[in-house]
């Protein structure tokens, strides 16, 4: 038979699910209290995160002023293994710079006049002063007081830089006046700067910087060569004797000069009498001066250079001697002017005395009757 039941739970059922229920609000409220702690942890882990990265950031920071500090250090130290080098302290800055003028009065007291004569090494005394003074002078000190006593100390540096360049080109001067008198040939100061001097038939050009002398006929360059009283007076010899060796008489030179102004005229396909580049007669030149046999037999190979100073001297010597016009013809130069002058090899400097004279561009042969019209 069957059971009739109403729609009414029973109490102990409803009792039961009640109970059920509150558990379930229990664990709720737990769940809700672990996702509060959760969160907050999690926050407490994002400002943990933001410190670390402010305190990265701060060592970064610390780390690139120490290179700084550490880069001004090397930069204003001289012995960094005997003076502190802490830029920002006037005091120590001060020691620095007592000990960088000591070892330059060091080394200056190493400097003697008679060995002015010959700065013929890299170590020579004069150059540990002068790069010693160089470092000293690029120092850059921050503070306004340092600033101010470092300007006072290179201003003071560069008059003793003066004295000193004194005492040497004076013993180097001497020396080659004398060398000079003994010889039989003029020396003469020309310039102070660049220290210049007629030396014979040559001029000399003296940098006490890069302690080389320079060697030219007119301004047209033969060789460099260290500075050496000695060697300097040797090689003008050898170099005139090497020039003397080479030059072709006066009426010789004109009539090469005119067989390779018409080699020119060929090649550009120009009529005589026409204007060329003076430089462009040198090629030519040095195959005429070269026998036919010889160019036979070793074909260009020759061929010996015809640099511009043994060019240059050839002329002067033409012009000296007053051998322009020979033969019915005469020999008209064009002037160089503004900037055609710049390019040195496209002009040739052309000495009126071994000092002075003037560079040329161009030349033409030109009938001398036709020239007197």
């Amino acid at each position: 038979m069957a059971v009739k039941t109403s729609g009414k739970l029973p109490d102990e059922v409803i009792g039961s699910i009640s109970t059920e229920i509150e558990k379930v609000d229990e664990k709720k409220e737990v769940l809700e209290e672990i996702s509060t702690e959760s969160e907050e942890i999690s926050t407490e882990s994002e400002e943990i995160s933001t410190e670390s990265e402010e305190i990265s950031t701060e060592s970064e920071e610390i780390s690139t002023e120490s290179e700084e500090i550490s880069t001004e250090s090397e930069e204003i130290s001289t012995e960094p293994k005997e003076i502190s080098t802490e830029p920002e302290k006037i005091s120590t800055f001060e020691e620095q710079l007592k000990f960088f003028l000591e070892t330059l009065f060091k080394e200056e007291a190493k400097l003697k006049p008679q060995d002015f004569v010959a700065l013929t090494s890299a170590d020579h005394a004069y150059f540990d002063w002068n790069k010693a003074s160089k470092k000293f002078k690029r120092l850059k000190p921050k503070i306004k007081e340092l600033k101010e006593k470092h300007l006072k100390l290179v201003q003071k540096l560069a008059k003793r830089r003066i004295r000193i360049e004194g005492q040497i080109r004076n013993e180097l001067l001497s020396h080659l006046f004398q060398q000079a008198k003994k010889t039989g040939f003029q020396a003469k100061k020309l310039s102070d700067r660049p220290l210049t001097i007629l030396f014979g038939e040559l001029i000399l050009t003296i940098n006490f910087v890069t302690a080389k002398v320079t060697y030219s006929f007119g301004k047209e360059k033969i060789m460099d060569l260290l500075i050496d009283a000695k060697n300097i007076v040797e090689k003008y010899h050898e170099i005139l004797r090497e020039i003397k060796r080479e030059l072709l008489d006066e009426k010789t030179f004109f009539s090469v000069l005119e067989r390779a102004y018409r080699i020119v005229l060929i090649e550009e396909n120009l009529s005589f009498g026409e204007r060329v580049d003076l430089v462009d007669l040198a090629v030519p030149i040095a195959m005429i001066k070269v026998s036919k046999e010889l160019r036979r037999k070793k074909n260009t190979k020759a061929l010996m250079p015809f640099p511009h100073f043994l060019f240059a001297y050839q002329f002067w010597l033409l012009r000296k001697k007053a051998l322009l016009e020979q033969n019915g013809l005469r020999i008209n130069l064009g002037s160089a002017t503004g900037g055609s002058t710049k390019v040195k090899h496209n002009v040739l400097y052309l000495p009126n005395t071994p000092s002075t004279g003037q560079y040329y561009l161009s030349i033409q042969f030109i009938p001398v009757t036709a020239s007197k019209k």
